[in-house]
C-alpha cells in the first residue's frame, strides 16, 4: 500500500492511496463518518482492483485518518472528495460507505459525465439530517461532531424534504443490514425507492438480514465485491457496445 499526499493551495493537504490499473472503469471509495482509507472495505476494494487491473483511489477527509486538519465543514469534505476525484481519469465507479454515500452523490452530481455507476454501503443519503440528530441526541452510536462540521450544512442537504428528488446519471446499487442501529435500512430504502429518479438506469437494493452498520465481515465484503464486479462489468460491456457502433 502506497500512501501519497495531495498538497493544495490555501487548503489542508490530503492523504490518499492510489493504484493505476490498465482497465476501465476505475473505482473510487468514499469512507464513512470519522472512518479512514485504511478500513476493511477500502483495503478489500483496492485488492480487488489490483487483481483485476482496474484503477483504485481512496482518501482521508481533512482532519480525519492521516490527513492533517482542521476538520472544517461538511462542505469542505465534499470539496476534498472533488479534489481527489480530479486525480482520476476516465470513467469511474463510486463506492460510498455510510456518510461516504452522501459524498458519492455530491461527486456524481459534479462529474456526471465520468461517473458510470454507484454502490452505497449502509448509505447515509440523508447525512445532513443524521449529523444534526447526533448533535441533538448523544445516544446515537457516532462520535460527537465538531461544531465547524455544521457550518452551512443546510445547503449541502440533497434531500431537504420528502418531495426532494435526486436524478440519477448512472446505475445505483445499495446493500444495507436489517440490524443497522446507526442508519435504519428502512430509511435508506425509502429514499432509494421514493426520492431517486432512475432516469432509465437499472438499480437495486439488497437487504442483508441480521447485518449491522459496518458490513465488514468476510461475508459482507464478498457481497460488496460481487456488487462492484457487476457494476464494473456493466460499464465494460457498455464501452464495448459503443466501440462496435
Amino acid at each position: 500500500m502506497t500512501v501519497s499526499m495531495l498538497t493544495r493551495i490555501l487548503k489542508p493537504s490530503l492523504t490518499y492511496r492510489q493504484f493505476i490499473g490498465g482497465k476501465r472503469p476505475g473505482v473510487m471509495f468514499f469512507p464513512g463518518y470519522m472512518s479512514a482509507m485504511t478500513g476493511t472495505k477500502s483495503e478489500a476494494l483496492e485488492e480487488w482492483c489490483r487483481i483485476n487491473d482496474h484503477s483504485f483511489i481512496s482518501f482521508d477527509y481533512r482532519g480525519t485518518g492521516s490527513s492533517p486538519g482542521p476538520i472544517g465543514s461538511l462542505k469542505d469534505w465534499v470539496d476534498d472528495a472533488s479534489d481527489i476525484f480530479r486525480l482520476t481519469s476516465g470513467p469511474q465507479i463510486l463506492v460510498g460507505s455510510s456518510m461516504g454515500a452522501f459524498m458519492m452523490l455530491h461527486t456524481a452530481n459534479k462529474y456526471s459525465d465520468r461517473v458510470k455507476g454507484m454502490v452505497g454501503v449502509a448509505p447515509g443519503f440523508t447525512f445532513v439530517d443524521f449529523i444534526e440528530k447526533v448533535v441533538q441526541s448523544r445516544h446515537l452510536d457516532a462520535p460527537a461532531p465538531p461544531s465547524s462540521l455544521l457550518n452551512d450544512v443546510s445547503e449541502m442537504n440533497l434531500f431537504p424534504n420528502s418531495d426532494s428528488i435526486y436524478k440519477l446519471s448512472c446505475p445505483l446499487h445499495v446493500m444495507h443490514g436489517t440490524n443497522d442501529a446507526s442508519i435504519p435500512w428502512e430509511l435508506s430504502f425509502n429514499v432509494f425507492n421514493n426520492q431517486f429518479d432512475s432516469n432509465g438506469f437499472s438499480s437495486s437494493f439488497t437487504v442483508c438480514k441480521g447485518k449491522e452498520h459496518r458490513l465488514s465481515t468476510p461475508e459482507d465484503i464478498s457481497m460488496l465485491l460481487n456488487i462492484v464486479d457487476y457494476v464494473v462489468n456493466l460499464d465494460v460491456k457498455e464501452q464495448s457496445r459503443k466501440q462496435k457502433l
